[in-house]
């Protein structure tokens, strides 16, 4: 059931990684307190690599080249980097900068913290990568239904849950036992806590201060007796435990279906490791597995009833939980949210603006409120306690979920919402808490559908008192801002007059948000890919046309003083179709954790392995053109000759890594369309994608004119016999049945990039065969919108298809054309004989076959 080389190799690079770790910290200037602080940090980090890792490998990482190092500096980068940073540097800048509100001298005062460990994690990404996904996917209880959560997430949790309750213990040195105690279960889950004392050894056999080591051995002597009753680490593994496992319902699944296993779930350790493998072959362990999950899904009604049938039997049966009593809470667990994600970004005109509106979302939610939270727990307990990397549980989409020991009282950690930070950005965060550690001497976890019943409804609340209006501006006493048109102007910037909000947000844009994505050199298979060294991002005003997939021929058009075809822009919009249901259905903690991260990081790495079949003209814009990605969500800015092949794949392949079924939505707009409009058109055609049970996909170009919502509602409701929407991305051999097969029906046979590589190159035999496939399209579509309105049933527009089909064929018909008419013909005859109206997605196809025409110039002339 393990891959035993594997594990092998997994647990060589822990030791690898870990004392690498301990060189690099032991190597800078600190306490040694700090120091192993910063270590216990660190390896939260790797057991969260989501978060640390750009959505592509970045040139230059590691702290012997920080000066070259170029830096993405997304979200996480800077709550990574203070994480890290505050051990080692004082925190006076960062404290003044949140004291005066000014958020661009908070984020510079953040960069100069980096003590070159972020890149040093970054430099190990390989390793990291490669430990990260075998512990995601290794549970922290082998036994058949308690493998619920990974063995990540259980000492993650483990670790947060010690510094929670500890009220003596030097917590550094806690931290760091608590996050290292179950290493041994790579190898040896049988014998982990012998197999751990072996790897943490041989972590220490190998150059490292005495001061350092000294503190270190203490450390992992703690964790070495963590099944020793009474120890902090032992009493944290055992609420971790309780919150993963649910081990009660377990039992009691087992000792009704499987009665012969019951004995194995009263041993420990070895013993009972034992006991399961003379019992239990493969099959047998995952069927017992399986049921266990379902039975406590149908207790929940995480599962259709039909599924659930003997198990509503058992459920009657099956013994309550007591409700956990929240008296005396040890730990609450925040969400902080942002309401109106999409209005605030969509507020901005310009693509620089918007893409630093959408990285301080993530910030405002995440990085804010960890730090802000820290500071005050800094300052209450005289620099006792700081908030550990892991209390960061999620922190993607507008929202984020923080644990915070009671030291600190909601109304405390409620403070956020006043920061000078947000004010000045006109932000108001919702913040809503639920108890979730609580007990004096025996400790016990809220269990985490409880959770959700106490944070509901102050969401809820606080939906509603949420108010969009904007306030009422005394024309003629001042001037307006010249960016959102709406707020007084109060500060000019760059020669424009703006807006508090509005000039805080362009002065963040200058370095950081598109600026930042375009400017570092990414390493994709080996290929150095720098965006930023493109003529036209070096020119400064056309980060469109970059994006668009326009080369030097714009510059040079305007030097010759002609003008240039322009080609269009795909903004791409995708989501979880189910996601949000999958987290809310989560059992425990640990699950929610893990599904949290897992997501995260395959739709990571699906946008790298799609953007790897690129080539460096390609890849380079689609890099640059990353909007936001993370969670189970994204947008980004694409060539149109590639914008639907790359969604589509992408889709298709984040779905395979996830589990999740994806929508996504695709506007095609020329370069200099308003950006908030096209952003408003893909996250409304993604909406209207959505299809459960699939991954769907929406194209729409807007040919000419301006692009809305309102022009979209107009075309869907004027022809939804031809306009489908939930397109599925794959499936199927005729043109109407996804994405995929349209795309093999216009570019022909094989590999479809290399035929677009083709057309956008100007290849004549490429160009004509794709021609005259979308010649056929358009003039089906046009036979159609001249023959729809006469009838029930186009009988003219069907005689039309039949002619054109005996006349290809007729023709000997290479392309294959005929095969359009033949799958119209068969949807006219499907809905005949089903008495319903005439429906096939033609308008679909044709927006498909445009979004790869208008992607290159002389298509457009």
């Amino acid at each position: 059931m393990v891959d035993e080389e594997k594990a092998r190799r997994v647990r060589d690079a822990i030791v690898e990684v870990v004392r690498d770790l301990v060189k690099a910290v032991d190597g800078l200037s600190g306490t040694v307190d700090a120091k192993v602080g910063a270590l216990a940090d660190s390896v939260a980090v790797i057991y969260r690599a989501p978060m640390v890792f750009n959505y592509a490998p970045i040139k230059g990482a590691g702290p012997a080249s920080k000066k070259e190092a170029e830096l993405v500096s997304n979200n996480f980068d800077y709550l990574v980097t203070y994480a890290l940073g505050r051990h080692f540097s004082p925190l006076d800048e960062v404290n003044r900068a949140l004291d005066e509100g000014d958020l661009n001298e908070l984020l510079n005062a953040l960069e100069s913290l980096d003590p070159n460990l972020l890149e040093y994690v970054r430099s190990l990404r390989p390793k990291v990568q490669e430990i990260y996904e075998f512990l995601l996917h290794c549970p922290a209880d082998t036994r058949p239904g308690l493998n619920l959560s990974s063995l990540a997430s259980h000492m993650v949790l483990t670790s947060l849950f010690a510094w929670s309750i500890d009220r003596g213990v030097k917590l550094s040195y806690l931290r760091l036992a608590s996050i290292l105690h179950d290493v041994g279960k790579v190898t040896s889950p049988e014998d982990h806590v012998k197999e751990g004392k072996r790897i943490l050894d041989e972590v220490l056999a190998h150059d490292v201060s005495a001061e350092l080591r000294e503190e270190l051995r203490k450390a992992f002597g703690i964790a070495e007796k963590h099944h020793t009753r009474g120890d902090y680490v032992d009493a944290a593994d055992d609420v971790a435990s309780s919150a993963d496992r649910l081990a009660s319902e377990v039992k009691y699944f087992v000792s009704s279906k499987y009665p012969s296993l019951e004995e194995c779930y009263g041993k420990y350790g070895k013993e009972g490791f034992d006991c399961f493998s003379s019992k239990l072959n493969e099959r047998l362990y995952e069927e017992v597995t399986r049921g266990a999950f379902e039975e406590m899904e149908c207790r929940r009604g995480g599962l259709p009833w039909m599924k659930c049938g003997n198990v509503k039997q058992s459920v009657r049966k099956a013994p309550q939980l007591p409700p956990v009593e929240v008296e005396d809470p040890k730990a609450y667990l925040y969400y902080f949210d942002f309401p109106g994600v999409q209005r605030f970004i969509e507020s901005f005109p310009s693509l620089r603006d918007v893409s630093a509106a959408s990285f301080l979302v993530d910030f405002a939610v995440s990085t804010l409120p960890f730090i802000e939270v820290d500071r005050e727990l800094r300052r209450k307990t005289n620099d006792r306690a700081h908030l550990p990397m892991e209390a960061m549980l999620s922190g993607y989409g507008g929202h984020s979920m923080l644990v915070v020991s009671s030291e600190l009282s909601p109304t405390e950690v409620g403070k956020v919402r006043d920061s000078k930070i947000l004010r000045n950005l006109d932000i108001e965060l919702t913040v809503a808490y639920s108890p979730l550690i609580v007990g004096s001497s025996k400790y016990q976890v809220v269990g985490y559908d409880e959770v959700w019943r106490r944070l509901a409804p102050q969401l809820r609340e606080a939906k509603l008192r949420v108010s969009w209006r904007e306030d009422v501006l005394s024309a003629g006493l001042h001037a307006t801002c010249e960016s959102c048109g709406l707020r007084p102007a109060v500060r000019t910037v760059e020669g424009d007059r703006l807006c508090s909000r509005c000039a805080t947000v362009r002065e963040v844009s200058k370095k950081r948000g598109f600026t930042a994505r375009a400017a570092p050199t990414y390493l994709i298979d080996g290929r150095e890919i720098s965006p930023s060294n493109d003529e036209l991002l070096k020119e400064g005003s056309y980060a469109m046309e970059f994006l668009a997939g326009h080369g030097r021929e714009v510059l040079q058009g305007e030097e010759e003083g002609s003008e240039v075809p322009s080609k269009y822009v795909g903004v791409f919009k995708f989501d979880g179709n189910d996601a949000g249901a999958l987290f809310r259905g989560a059992f425990t903690l640990g699950m929610f954790v893990d599904f949290s991260f897992k997501v995260d990081y395959a739709v990571k790495t699906a946008f790298l392995d799609t953007l790897s079949k690129l080539d460096d003209f390609m890849a380079a814009r689609a890099l640059a053109g990353v909007l936001y990605l993370g969670g189970d969500e994204g947008m980004m800015f694409l060539p149109s000759v590639i914008s639907a092949w790359f969604a589509s794949t992408f889709q298709e392949r984040a779905g395979e890594l996830s589990g999740v079924k994806f929508k996504g939505g695709l506007a095609v707009v020329k370069p200099d369309h308003p950006v908030q409009f096209a952003m408003q058109a893909a996250n409304h055609l993604m909406e209207e994608a959505k299809q459960s049970g699939s991954h769907t996909l929406a194209i729409t170009v807007a040919s000419g004119g301006l692009l809305t919502e309102a022009t979209l509602k107009s075309e869907e409701q004027g022809h939804r016999a031809v306009l489908r929407l939930k397109n599925p991305t794959s499936g199927g051999a005729e043109p109407s049945n996804s994405v995929k097969a349209a795309l093999t029906w216009l570019l022909g046979d094989g590999d479809h990039l290399a035929h677009l590589r083709r057309l956008h190159s100007g290849d004549r035999e490429e160009v004509e065969s794709f021609m005259q496939a979308v010649r056929v399209l358009e003039d089906l579509v046009g036979m159609y919108l001249r023959e729809r309105p006469r009838g029930k049933f186009p009988w003219e527009f069907v005689a039309y298809c039949a002619k054109e089909k005996a006349k290809w064929l007729g023709e000997g018909d290479p392309r294959d054309v005929a095969r359009l008419h033949d799958d119209v013909l068969r949807a006219f005859l499907k809905s005949t004989q089903e008495g319903k109206d005439f429906s096939y997605p033609l308008l679909d196809l044709l927006h498909l076959a445009k979004s790869i025409r208008v992607g290159t110039s002389r298509w457009n002339r």
